[in-house]
């Protein structure tokens, strides 16, 4: 009986460790983080149900993403004087070129993890709206625990309804913007990666 016990309170337990979120993944995590900056009415977010994706990226798509990045450091970085921006894009090459050469010899697993989410959430008339959004978070070594908020991407999914809960960033407050760049799930991450790490 007191086995019966411990075990009805240990699932008892994890169902309500389970309903606070708890076990999301992190990508789940910092997605919602992250959207819920733009929403019009937050408070009024109710998650329905996500689809995740991992893609691990070949050598020719990793070339492609650092030639993009690299392309854009003098838009990115176009108020810094030109010594500045010269060792900026020094510094990146070179990190580039070791990651590359960290990639040839499998020391490095570059990925990119999504997440598509379904949730409800209100516009500015409070009248609730059901819609999807995408979630993006590239991982230079394929590692998750120091995934953020600030470092996931929201994507445009296809549905408009999003366009009519949504802010636009230039309508963001101050406070609003400053999305955190802490990891927003490390422990949790840490053990997925460790587990990704076994079975691989």
């Amino acid at each position: 009986m007191k086995l019966i016990s411990g075990v009805i309170a240990v699932l008892a337990a994890l169902l309500l460790l389970y309903s606070f979120g708890v076990f999301d993944p992190p990508i789940v995590k910092a997605c919602e983080a992250n959207l819920k900056n733009y929403l019009i009415r937050p408070s009024s977010y109710k998650r329905d149900g996500y689809i995740l994706s991992e893609k691990p990226l070949t050598r020719s798509e990793l070339e492609d993403r650092y030639a993009r990045t690299y392309s854009r450091l003098d838009y990115d970085f176009k108020n810094l004087s030109a010594d500045r921006l010269a060792n900026i894009k020094q510094d990146i090459k070179g990190f580039q070129l070791e990651s590359l050469k960290s990639f040839d010899n499998g020391s490095l697993n570059p990925t990119i993890y999504g997440a598509i989410i379904k949730f409800n959430a209100a516009d500015d008339e409070n009248k609730p709206l059901n819609t999807l959004v995408e979630c993006e978070y590239y991982s230079n070594d394929g590692k998750t625990s120091d995934m953020a908020a600030g470092d996931i991407s929201l994507l445009k999914a296809d549905s408009s309804d999003l366009y009519r809960i949504i802010q636009s960033e230039a309508a963001l407050s101050p406070e609003k913007k400053q999305i955190s760049q802490r990891p927003i799930a490390p422990y949790q991450g840490w053990f997925r990666d460790i587990f990704r790490w076994l079975i691989h």
